[in-house]
């Protein structure tokens, strides 16, 4: 990230400074041991801020799945009053809307387990979050019921789509909101970091 980036610059420009300061007075060097503790203070602020914003991309895509879930589940229940020489059209359609959710879904649990593994050391408890949205897609395995509903669908069996359509949207809504409240609090934690500096 850019704050990452200028965070580093100012810790080799301290660094710098000290060795010059070696050479010096005591009061260069202590200047210079000020300089590196301020960066060594910004590189963690620009780390977490860093988190911090792995953790509402997660939750924004989450909260987007869920909309494109819910979109998808209002087009199920529509193709019951399709006329039958459109439905078949309609849930070809619709199949491939679920493979790029199922996809979709699949991709936001491996982005979920990366920043849990990232954050791990500096914020366990946005690690935590981040595992546990993970765990929660796949032990619930929502891409797979996505590919079942595909199934249940295409046998025209739609008091059933309706309620596995529910259940998937449901499973989103739920990893989204918990990877809102991880951020948010990983929020609160970032603000009161940068209030002590």
């Amino acid at each position: 990230s850019p704050e990452l980036a200028a965070a580093a610059r100012r810790m080799q420009e301290a660094a710098d400074a000290m060795r010059q300061a070696a050479a010096g007075s005591a009061e260069q060097g202590s200047a210079a041991l000020d300089r590196l503790r301020q960066a060594v203070q910004n590189v963690g602020g620009a780390q977490t801020s860093a988190e911090q914003q792995a953790l509402e991309q997660l939750a924004a895509r989450a909260r987007e799945l869920g909309e494109q879930q819910r979109a998808i589940a209002n087009d199920v229940a529509r193709l019951q009053s399709v006329p039958p020489s459109e439905q078949d059209q309609r849930a070809g359609a619709l199949s491939q809307r679920k493979d790029a959710l199922a996809q979709a879904v699949n991709d936001l649990g491996t982005n979920a387990d990366r920043v849990a593994r990232e954050t791990s050391r500096t914020q366990p408890k946005d690690a935590a979050a981040a595992q546990t949205a993970d765990n929660e897609l796949r032990d619930r395995e929502v891409a797979d019921q996505i590919a079942a509903s595909k199934r249940v669908m295409r046998s025209r069996m739609l008091d059933d789509s309706r309620g596995l359509e529910n259940l998937i949207g449901e499973r989103l809504d739920s990893v989204a909101r918990r990877l809102a409240s991880a951020a948010g609090s990983s929020g609160g934690r970032a603000q009161g970091s940068d209030g002590k500096a």
